[in-house]
């Protein structure tokens, strides 16, 4: 376990190093732009996104200084829009990973690869509420970004089940063990509740062999693809 102790700091620490302060406005329109003053880019979803039952509309605009700008169009609270910075993902306009239900509460939240490190992929997820649009932090350590990773000494992932109106977000990773086939690491479960993600327990996970380890890697999310599109 301390060597997992250990692994698990190395990994934290590298993160830190390609995770940027400040990846995405806290203003709700930063920009102080009308609906009208600011075309939505492209379409990327239909979907219901406040909850109210009705498809919204999602647009993915690409702006100038490796920024991008999400809008959702909802039918009864008008236009929202957030800015993220996606510099630091390689080439323009970061990474529309997809949307789908990810925490408790009714609609589907948005996804964005916002930072690429050299093999983690972190992801911005945003949330609507009251007609406007968050970022919702990641229930591990409450930073701006979820992170999914593989490489060849560790994977990263998280998956998401619901049961009897309740909701958890389980993330898992593991590292190689030395050179033989164990790879070790940590299962940690957060359930929904009224203020959010709560920690609902922690475990230990031991398996063998690079395709066991290697199925944890990645979104294993309905409606989200398992990795960045290339």
């Amino acid at each position: 376990m301390r060597r997992h102790t250990r692994l698990l700091g190395s990994a934290a620490a590298a993160l830190a190093l390609v995770t940027p302060t400040g990846c995405a406005s806290d203003a709700s329109n930063p920009d102080g732009m009308s609906p009208v003053d600011d075309p939505p880019g492209r379409t990327v979803a239909r979907v219901d996104v406040d909850g109210d039952g009705g498809r919204d509309l999602v647009g993915y605009r690409v702006l100038r200084g490796d920024r991008v700008r999400i809008s959702v169009r909802t039918g009864s609270s008008g236009t929202d829009r957030r800015l993220l910075d996606t510099g630091l993902w390689p080439g323009r306009g970061g990474d529309w990973h997809g949307v789908a239900p990810l925490d408790g509460q009714p609609g589907a939240e948005l996804v964005v690869g916002t930072t690429m490190g050299a093999h983690t992929p972190l992801f911005t997820v945003l949330t609507m509420r009251d007609g406007r649009l968050w970022v919702q932090p990641s229930p591990v350590s409450g930073a701006r970004e979820w992170y999914v990773d593989a490489f060849a000494g560790g994977y990263a992932g998280w998956t998401r089940t619901s049961t009897d109106n309740e909701v958890w977000a389980v993330s898992r990773t593991v590292f190689r063990a030395g050179s033989g086939r164990l790879w070790e690491g940590e299962q940690r479960r957060f359930r929904w509740g009224s203020d959010g993600w709560v920690g609902d327990g922690r475990r230990a996970l031991r398996v063998r062999g690079q395709r066991a380890a290697s199925r944890i890697g990645g979104w294993h999310v309905p409606g989200l693809p398992r990795w960045p599109s290339p």
